[in-house]
């Protein structure tokens, strides 16, 4: 369809519909070695993410960018975004959602922090409505490869170290209880914080309305830029591994942005 649209459709598709995010669903690319490797990679403008990363519009990239990802080219504006906005931003996410759940004060584990902040950007994600994704996913995400808590505490560790700078919390080995007088919220992109006001819910009432409006036209926009064929593909894939596990079926991904590439968890600990 792209084809037959020519670059003009090819852009408004890009910046128009979905998160920003063009993907080519299984590319087969050589390694070497008797079985080739096959992965699903998107390109995005620089802008786009680094939009995403620090204001949450789509919450789409922001969210993948949350869990520890193999940085291959480096980008010091995207890095930037990351470290000062997006990290920071998830872990305040992540405390006002536990603070919703009951419990003996403010303390929970670093799994579950973990565990909270990889499923911010599940929710309000059609394919766990219907089905059509692993109900175990969040566990997995945290805990589904070795050394994945370890690379999730590496990549968190600046930002929780800044925090307890401000006396905003304390962690010791796997424990972290966090100041639940403080206005989390302040931490928050601008743009959700005026939601939570306007609108009078809870941050994960709100991050589920961005994502289900960001979720629903990027698997339309993904039935395009793939075809029918590769996108159906892509869903029987995902039920596939709903019934038999990771394991069973290995998909593997990453992102390229002006020249940055990032590979998903799945494929750390794995090559």
């Amino acid at each position: 369809i792209c084809h037959l649209g020519g670059p003009i459709f090819c852009d408004y598709l890009q910046n128009q519909i979905g998160a920003g995010v063009f993907f080519h669903p299984f590319v087969v690319l050589d390694n070497g070695e008797e079985h080739n490797v096959v992965v699903k990679y998107g390109i995005v403008e620089k802008q786009s993410i680094i939009q995403d990363l620090t204001q949450w519009p789509y919450f789409y990239l922001a969210g993948r960018l949350q869990k520890p990802t193999l940085t291959l080219i480096e980008d010091d504006a995207i890095r930037n975004a990351q470290e000062s906005c997006n990290l920071p931003n998830a872990v305040a996410a992540a405390f006002l959602v536990l603070q919703q759940k009951e419990r003996k004060g403010e303390v929970t584990s670093l799994s579950e922090l973990f565990e909270t902040i990889s499923s911010l950007s599940y929710m309000g994600d059609p394919r766990l409505d219907v089905g059509g994704e692993d109900p175990d996913k969040i566990r997995k995400l945290v805990h589904g490869n070795p050394g994945q808590l370890d690379r999730f505490k590496k990549l968190y560790q600046p930002c929780l170290e800044s925090f307890a700078q401000e006396d905003l919390l304390h962690y010791n080995g796997d424990r972290i209880q966090w100041d639940s007088s403080y206005k989390w919220e302040n931490r928050l992109p601008m743009a959700l914080q005026t939601q939570l006001l306007q609108s009078q819910n809870n941050v994960a009432a709100c991050l589920r309305d961005i994502v289900r409006k960001t979720s629903n036209p990027q698997s339309i926009k993904g039935v395009v830029t793939a075809g029918i064929g590769k996108s159906s593909d892509m869903h029987l894939q995902n039920y596939q591994k709903v019934f038999y596990g990771d394991d069973e079926v290995s998909c593997r991904s990453f992102s390229i942005v002006n020249g940055w590439i990032n590979l998903e968890e799945k494929l750390l600990g794995r090559s």
